[in-house]
């Protein structure tokens, strides 16, 4: 199966690896389901986050959208 991921989904994965955050927690905090997160962001993530959800996620993790297309909140190593 082809991989569906933005690059901006790939940087909210890596800033939520980065900062530890378990998706079970993100999920309750961005008001999104748990499922939608693990197809999105968990290890074999196959699906982009809908717009909606992607600003959820940025509004729990407290980032502007925008920094989600910078590589400056990646973390260390992540774009080698």
């Amino acid at each position: 199966m082809t991989r569906l991921i933005d690059p901006a989904t790939e940087k909210i994965r890596a800033i939520v690896h980065d900062r530890g955050i378990r998706l079970s927690v993100l999920a309750h905090k961005a008001g999104v389901s748990v499922a939608v997160l693990y197809r999105a962001l968990g290890k074999h993530g196959k699906q982009s986050l809908r717009a909606t959800e992607f600003l959820a996620v940025c509004r729990a993790l407290e980032i502007d959208p925008r920094e989600a297309f910078s590589a400056d909140v990646l973390p260390k190593g992540a774009n080698e």
